[in-house]
């Protein structure tokens, strides 16, 4: 009885140790098949693959549309170099010159302003390039263009020409045109049929001896009864000559070995008639004594000596010729400056130098 009882005894901690251990092992498989579960998440072979090839093709798809976008710009900038993408809008000022596609006038917005009226009635125009765009683009574009338009190319200019003036020049019928390069915007400009085949050559000539009288030591004056103070070359002779307003005098000045001049005369007293109106009187006199036919091309209001001034370009036939009206404050007279052919580098060191006399004799 005592053996058996032992023998139940162990029997039952044997089936109860047995029954942990299986109780044990269990939780243990079940925690395995736990983490195995969350490991087999992570290492799933399929999901790295659709993610990898994802992230390929995203990068195949990007790489194809922007190859289809510089392909499809590419085309339309051949398009409109070679003309088939010109403009319909015209320069502004230049009714037969098309826009350069990739570009905007400087002055939008701005056309009733003054200046810009004056300076676009001066003949020039200004427009502002678009990023990415350069001169020669421009250049080709107009190559292409421009003689569809009519023009004529005759000249091209190098920047670093000391003779004429940099650009692309054309002409169509009677008109000159130049287009050309600063910082990059495109100016546009009318100019005679000469000039463009000469690429201003004569202007640059003007503005050496501009300089040149800039620069001159040897100098002389006006009168000192002539109611204008002015020191000027001694390559000038000033020829004093009385005229018919009063007492008053006229001057003429001459460089030696040219008879090229430029001259000073009064027209009257201010406030008698406006600028205009002495310009168009002065010209009917010089008409009937010089036997010509001077008419006014057309004139811009401007400033001389401080005092407000009207700038005219006059015309007789094919010759060209400028001048200034303006008073003159010590004696109020209005005087007129006039040169006898256009451009003249002495009518505007005269203009920018010339001043009042502090006194006045006459």
């Amino acid at each position: 009885m005592k053996y058996n009882a032992i023998g139940k005894k162990r029997y039952k901690e044997r089936k109860s140790l047995k029954h942990r251990f299986s109780v044990i092992l269990a939780k243990i498989k079940s925690r395995k098949g736990r983490k195995g579960g969350l490991r087999t998440v992570k290492r799933l072979p399929g999901k790295s693959i659709f993610r990898s090839l994802f992230l390929l093709f995203l990068i195949l798809g990007s790489i194809f549309l922007l190859t289809i976008l510089i392909k499809y710009v590419s085309n339309l900038r051949t398009d409109v170099l070679s003309g088939n993408g010109v403009s319909k809008e015209k320069v502004v000022g230049f009714d037969e010159v098309p826009e350069f596609p990739s570009s905007s006038f400087i002055f939008k917005g701005n056309l009733e302003n003054d200046d810009v009226k004056r300076f676009l009635s001066g003949g020039q125009s200004i427009y502002r390039l678009e990023p990415g765009n350069s001169f020669d683009d421009v250049i080709e574009y107009y190559s292409k263009t421009l003689p569809d338009n009519g023009w004529e190319h005759v000249l091209s200019v190098p920047l670093e020409s000391e003779e004429q003036k940099y650009g692309e020049y054309w002409v169509k019928g009677d008109v000159g045109l130049r287009i050309y390069s600063k910082l990059n915007d495109i100016w546009y400009q009318t100019l005679s049929v000469n000039d463009a085949k000469t690429g201003l050559a004569a202007q640059v000539k003007q503005e050496v001896e501009f300089q040149l009288l800039l620069s001159e030591d040897a100098k002389q004056d006006l009168r000192p009864d002539f109611p204008w103070i002015l020191s000027f070359s001694n390559d000038y002779i000033a020829t004093y000559n009385g005229t018919d307003v009063g007492e008053l005098q006229s001057v003429v000045f001459q460089r030696l070995g040219s008879n090229k001049t430029v001259r000073i005369d009064p027209l009257g007293y201010k406030g008698a008639f406006s600028y205009d109106r002495f310009l168009e009187n002065e010209l009917k006199k010089v008409n009937k004594k010089e036997k010509s036919s001077w008419m006014i091309l057309n004139t811009v209001v401007t400033v001389v000596s401080g005092q407000e001034a009207l700038f005219a370009k006059i015309v007789d036939g094919g010759k060209f010729a400028e001048a200034y009206i303006v008073g003159n404050p010590r004696n109020t007279i209005v005087y007129i400056f006039r040169s006898s052919d256009e451009g003249d580098p002495f009518l505007k060191y005269i203009v920018e130098r010339i001043q009042p006399a502090k006194t006045s004799l006459n």
